[in-house]
C-alpha cells in the first residue's frame, strides 16, 4: 500500500491527468484545452451512464443527496456528480489530485463539492445516498482494498447505491503478465521496460490489481444487498466488473 501511495502521488505531482486517463495527449508537455475538454466530456458521458444504469436496473426515482467519489484524482467525475446531488465528497490519496480537483471545480463553478485524503475522508463518512468508484481499486492492493471497501458499504444510507468498479483478470500473454509482475516486485525491472519500450522511464509503476469476486459479492451479500447488477469493462485486456447495488433490506412478514 506505501509503494502504492507514493506511486499516486508522483503521478498527481507530474502528470495527474495522463494518470486519470493514459493517453499521450493528456500528459503534461502535450495537453491541450481540446484535450481537457474531451477529458471532462467523457467524465459526464460516464456519471450519464451510471445515473441511467441505476434507474433502469435499481431505482428508477433515484435522487441522491449525498454523494462520495472514491478515488476522485482531478475531479472528472466529481464534477459532473455534483450537478446530481446536494453535496459529494471527493477522496483521494494524492493531495496533488485534490489540489488539481479544487481548482477544477472552481473552474467549472461548482461549489458543493468537499475534498480530503483518504484517512481524513474515510473518517468522515456516514449516510451517504450514492457511493461511486471507477478505475482506482485495481491500483490498490487487495488485502487493503477489500477493508476500505467494508468501509464504504457501512457508511451508505438505508436506501443508497453503490457503483463500484474492479478488475478481475487480465487478457493478455503469459509473457505480458511476468512482464507486468516484474515492474511491481524487481527493482529496475520497470526502468528497463520502459526504456526499451521507448517510455518515460519517470512514470512511477502504476499497480493493477485483480479482486476475488466471490469474496467480494459476498460481502454485498453479508451487509445485507438484495439487488446487485454487474456490468463488465474491458480497458486494454484488463478485465473488470462494475457493481451496481442499492442497499434495500429485506422485507420481514409474518
Amino acid at each position: 500500500m506505501l509503494n502504492s501511495k507514493k506511486a499516486w502521488k508522483k503521478w498527481g505531482d507530474e502528470n495527474p491527468y495522463y494518470a486519470v486517463v493514459s493517453t499521450e495527449g493528456l500528459r503534461k508537455e502535450n495537453i491541450s484545452d481540446e484535450a481537457l475538454a474531451a477529458f471532462f466530456e467523457s467524465g459526464r458521458l460516464h456519471i450519464d451512464h451510471v445515473f441511467s444504469t441505476i434507474e433502469s436496473k435499481l431505482d428508477p426515482l433515484f435522487a441522491p443527496k449525498k454523494v462520495v467519489d472514491f478515488g476522485c484524482g482531478t475531479g472528472r467525475l466529481t464534477i459532473p456528480l455534483s450537478k446530481r446531488c446536494e453535496k459529494v465528497i471527493g477522496i483521494d490519496v494524492a493531495p496533488s489530485m485534490l489540489r488539481e480537483a479544487t481548482e477544477n471545480c472552481i473552474r467549472f463553478n461548482v461549489s458543493n463539492a468537499q475534498f480530503a485524503e483518504l484517512d481524513s475522508g474515510l473518517k468522515m463518512l456516514r449516510d451517504i445516498d450514492l457511493l461511486h468508484s471507477f478505475i482506482v481499486f485495481q491500483h490498490i492492493p487487495v488485502r487493503q482494498g477489500l477493508k476500505t471497501i467494508d468501509r464504504l458499504l457501512s457508511s451508505l444510507s438505508p436506501d443508497g447505491c453503490v457503483v463500484l468498479h474492479v478488475t478481475f483478470e487480465r487478457n493478455a500473454s503469459v509473457l505480458k503478465k511476468i512482464g507486468f509482475w516484474a515492474r511491481n516486485n524487481i527493482p529496475l525491472a520497470h526502468s528497463i521496460l520502459q526504456f526499451a519500450l521507448r517510455r518515460s522511464v519517470s512514470d512511477p509503476p502504476m499497480q493493477m490489481n485483480h479482486y476475488p469476486l466471490n469474496a467480494l459479492l459476498k460481502k454485498f451479500y453479508r451487509s445485507g444487498f438484495q439487488s446487485v447488477y454487474l456490468e463488465i469493462t474491458d480497458h486494454n485486456g484488463f478485465l473488470g466488473v462494475i457493481i451496481y447495488a442499492k442497499n434495500q433490506k429485506p422485507v420481514v412478514r409474518s
